[in-house]
């Protein structure tokens, strides 16, 4: 296989093949409208997540995301989540002000 093709590969993995379901698109538009500050926290490289988060379209629908290639930390790990916190700017007095969802596609993307 030539490097061109395992970097892109690399680089965008099944990027172009994400579909933002209905239902997760209304409960963030929801969450939204309520005042809640929804920020993606995900696994792996920067640039496919990226890729991923821009081609559904979630980065019309969250406030931020943060990616664990990005920060050096990976979930479950609360240096991840931390980072995220503090992103979306809920970090009082050293408590979190929010409550993280985590929903894993493990068929998508398996760890």
């Amino acid at each position: 296989m030539p490097r061109a093709a395992i970097r892109t590969l690399l680089d965008n993995g099944a990027a172009d093949r994400g579909v933002l379901e209905s239902a997760c698109e209304e409960a963030l538009m929801s969450a939204r409208a309520h005042g809640w500050t929804c920020v993606i926290v995900t696994n792996g490289r920067t640039s496919q997540q990226e890729a991923k988060i821009r081609n559904t379209g979630l980065d019309r629908l969250v406030h931020g995301w943060v990616v664990s290639e990005a920060i050096g930390h990976k979930k479950p790990s609360p240096e991840i989540f931390h980072a995220a916190a503090e992103l979306a700017q809920v970090l009082e007095h050293g408590s979190m002000r929010a409550l993280l969802v985590t929903v894993e596609d493990f068929t998508a993307q398996p760890t």
